[in-house]
């Protein structure tokens, strides 16, 4: 759960008043974001060419898939979706970071 709140955490960052500066698009945008983010799977599979763009979006899906695949948590699947989440939440950050060094800091 904390590789799924940092990741909506930092797109909260992207979606502030120096990057985006017209507020309720930008509400809007976070809300598209986590309700994509949740059926992004249902997506893929309706709609194939969905997966162009819902790779860029947080795997909070993939996540929850695992919790809920067997009747109690069995770790050796819960591994590598934790371990996608982290390489999300790495390469998030970097382009954040990279965004606003582009805006200064302003």
């Amino acid at each position: 759960m904390l590789g799924t709140s940092t990741a909506g955490g930092i797109i909260g960052l992207f979606l502030n008043k120096v990057i985006i500066t017209n507020r309720k698009a930008a509400v809007l945008i976070g809300g598209v974001i986590g309700i994509v983010s949740l059926v992004k799977n249902g997506l893929e599979n309706s709609f194939f060419l969905s997966r162009l763009v819902t790779w860029v979006l947080p795997p909070i899906c993939n996540m929850s898939e695992s919790f809920c695949k067997n009747d109690s948590i069995y770790i050796p699947d819960f591994i590598w979706p934790f371990l996608w989440m982290l390489l999300y939440i790495a390469i998030e950050t970097v382009a954040y970071i990279l965004v606003m060094k582009r805006k200064k800091f302003e």
